[in-house]
């Protein structure tokens, strides 16, 4: 009896997963059906300006930038843990002292690394 009574108590959460699957259903399939398809060139054509597009749609970009993109992301995220340390300076124990040190020193070597794999250039 008492499993029973656990599987009905699920019971709204499997009402509201079907509801949730219907109307998302019906939210994506009623554009297919209430509209009419007509596809023409012009239609599916790529549209710059009024004009047909003249060349390449796309531009190289020089690799650097997704280096420096990519070392930004993670310096950036590692600094957002260092958040905790430098609001609890006062308040940490000397064994977290240490660990925020050796976190901190980890990036000091990462920063270093890419300075010297030239990743990052100082001029």
């Amino acid at each position: 009896m008492l499993a029973h009574d656990i599987i009905l108590s699920y019971q709204p959460v499997a009402v509201f997963f079907l509801i949730v699957v219907l109307i998302s259903t019906v939210a994506n399939a009623l554009p297919f059906l209430l509209t009419k398809t007509n596809y023409y060139k012009a239609k599916i054509s790529e549209y710059e300006c009024g004009l047909p597009p003249v060349g390449r749609n796309r531009r190289d970009t020089h690799i650097g930038f997704y280096s420096v993109a990519t070392l930004f992301i993670i310096f950036d995220v590692e600094i957002c843990m260092l958040f905790p340390l430098a609001i609890g300076i006062g308040h940490i124990t000397p064994f977290a002292f240490k660990i925020g040190l050796f976190f901190v020193s980890l990036l000091g070597i990462g920063l270093i690394y890419e300075i010297f794999k030239e990743a990052i250039r100082i001029h």
